[in-house]
């Protein structure tokens, strides 16, 4: 069992998830399956690099990529860099991996579902990690995990040499300190202390453990990521370098951050905290988040890099048409970075999350001429959901640091009608036929995925419908309303289920190798639904009684992966197609990790011949 040593007082406690909603992330409701294999192996050095370096990548599989659109970092290498920690996407939560560096396959580290941000002890022993509100640590190796306090969202830590680790809760929270061994956390920086209500996050601890390498972010919408350091002794802070995030030390005595994607490197003074001489970009294509600042990448003691890398344009993508034999065509000539698309029952028009300048709002085209509007909202309104009709929209919207469930009418006209809030991420799934009924998910800490109902009338009061051990997400109704399809992950790995609506009845499986995101046909008696990269068929008949055929693959293409307890693609009414999302005017690719190993010296070489 876990204890709770301590608890943060006086802290603005935020939802793990609030972050990623504001910036239109996904927001951790994805399929299970996560392995890591050897892409290539290492090969010679670059033409002009030094010897001793070598590359590998390892490739992530489609329905379960690297959590890193959460907003939080995803990655973390032990200080003698034989080690890679990483959080992967499992259901409607994530879970840290450990994959030893000499080893093919990763394993999970048992119990750590929900982590982000992860990061090692000094001796490489320990991973500490943020979890359903609270910082903990597990043994690299694997085994119990331990809570050390309270800690609300996941704002960055690190683990100093005399065994304190520095925290920070979330963004706006301050910086706090606690043992390693847990207790009561004691606070470094207030919330509000830093001038000009600057916030921070993503601490590094320098060498000595006298200070620390901070994000720092302005107050207000535009403010850019800032790097600065911070006097542990005094509290004392200062800005380092303007326009970029994610500072990390290198032990070659280099400022490492980024800005725009690209990894910075700049000679640093720890103990005068001061750039020494000329930043100079070392590598491109680091997968960022220009909102929180926190990028995918992580550098050992010893020398090895590892980072996600991204895709030229990746926030850009771009809704496409595919139909049943796969052959592919531009839904819309804009690009964006679409979410969630989903055919009005009618076929008429389309909604879709779009993020742009740290919110995310929900857009309507319409399918004939591509023409855009923007339904109206009062702050970061996302994963829409047409219903019941084509003539209202459902969506979710996080204001007052709630979950809340909307429906307003598609024109935008009226005020938008509260259906259910909850301090746990919601994601709205499927009306009902006769539009009485909604279901959505709830990513609940203590049970994970869960299946809840709201009946519209007299008693609309939510209720779960299915609340397990199990983690079920995206739920959806057949055509006449009288069974539901969802993906759950009871037998070890997500595959799709039919249960009859409302029950009790018998629970049949529809996947027979893995399987997530089902989406009925409106037409006639089928569902579709993925399987890694393939889309699936299978036939369903619910009438007279429910019939089920085996499943058999439409077509192979890699797009954007599930989203926040739906499948991030939907079927025309008529099922002839599909609207995916691709990314960067191209299928988007799988997940990678990048591995560099004996990356120093070649960053020592680069930033010294640009000093001249």
């Amino acid at each position: 069992m876990e204890e709770t040593p301590g608890k943060i007082e006086g802290t603005r406690v935020i939802a793990r998830w609030r972050v990623a909603l504001l910036v239109l992330a996904t927001i951790g409701i994805f399929a299970a399956g996560f392995c890591l294999g050897r892409r290539r192996a290492a090969g010679p050095p670059e033409p002009g690099g030094p010897a001793g370096v070598a590359r590998l990548v390892v490739e992530l599989p489609a329905d379960a990529p690297l959590a890193a659109e959460t907003g939080s970092p995803a990655l973390a290498i032990a200080p003698s860099g034989e080690r890679l920690v990483y959080v992967a996407r499992r259901g409607s939560r994530t879970q840290l991996y450990r994959r030893d560096l000499d080893q093919l396959e990763a394993s999970a580290l048992p119990r750590t579902d929900g982590a982000s941000a992860p990061f090692f002890s000094p001796g490489g022993d320990w991973v500490a990690f943020f979890a359903d509100g609270r910082l903990k640590k597990v043994p690299a190796q694997g085994g119990e995990p331990v809570t050390l306090c309270e800690a609300g969202g996941a704002g960055g830590g690190s683990w100093g040499p005399d065994d304190t680790i520095y925290f920070v809760p979330s963004n706006g929270a301050g910086l706090f300190q606690v043992p390693a061994s847990g207790g009561r956390p004691g606070v470094v920086s207030a919330p509000g202390a830093l001038a000009g209500g600057t916030s921070m996050l993503w601490p590094e601890i320098l060498p000595g453990g006298r200070a620390l390498l901070c994000t720092l972010l302005s107050a207000g919408r535009d403010g850019a990521p800032k790097v600065g350091a911070l006097r542990l002794a005094t509290a004392e802070s200062a800005a380092l370098v303007d326009g970029n995030g994610f500072a990390r030390y290198a032990s070659s005595g280099h400022l490492l951050c980024v800005r725009g994607g690209a990894l910075i490197a700049a000679p640093f003074d720890p103990v005068g905290l001061r750039v020494t001489g000329k930043p100079v970009q070392v590598l491109e294509g680091i997968l960022a988040d220009p909102t929180t600042g926190a990028a995918q990448y992580a550098v050992s003691a010893s020398g090895t890099l590892v980072y996600a890398p991204s895709e030229a344009g990746a926030s850009e993508r771009a809704l496409l048409w595919v139909d049943r034999e796969g052959v592919v065509a531009p839904l819309l000539a804009d690009r964006r970075d679409f979410d969630v698309p989903r055919v009005s029952p009618d076929g008429r028009y389309l909604a879709v999350s779009v993020s742009e300048a740290r919110r995310m709002e929900v857009w309507i085209f319409d399918v004939a001429n591509g023409s855009p509007r923007r339904l109206p909202s009062q702050g970061s309104d996302g994963l829409p959901l047409w219903g019941p009709g084509s003539a209202s929209l459902t969506y979710v919207s996080l204001r007052a640091g709630a979950w809340n469930i909307f429906r307003r009418p598609a024109g935008g006209d009226g005020v938008p009608e509260l259906l259910a809030s909850d301090e746990h991420p919601l994601s709205p799934s499927a009306w009902s036929p006769d539009g009485r009924a909604l279901l959505y998910t709830v990513a609940d800490p203590g049970t994970r995925g869960d299946i809840w109902m709201l009946t519209r009338g007299r008693d609309s009061r939510p209720r779960p419908l299915i609340r397990t051990a199990a983690d079920e997400w995206g739920a959806v109704f057949s055509p006449d309303g009288r069974f539901i399809a969802y993906t759950s992950d009871e037998s070890g790995r997500n595959e799709v289920y039919l249960r009859p609506y409302p029950g009790p009845g018998e629970r049949r499986q529809l996947s027979t190798a893995g399987g997530y995101g089902p989406v009925w046909n409106r037409s006639r008696s089928e569902v579709f639904f993925r399987s890694g990269d393939t889309m699936m068929t299978a036939s369903v008949s619910t009438r007279p009684a429910l019939s089920v055929g085996a499943p058999s693959p439409l077509f192979d293409l890699k797009f954007k992966g599930p989203s926040a307890g739906s499948p991030n693609y939907d079927a025309t009414p008529d099922g002839r197609r599909f609207v995916l999302i691709g990314g960067g005017g191209r299928l988007s690719s799988p997940a990678q990790i990048h591995v560099v190993l004996g990356w120093l010296e070649e960053m020592k070489r680069r930033v010294a011949a640009a000093q001249d």
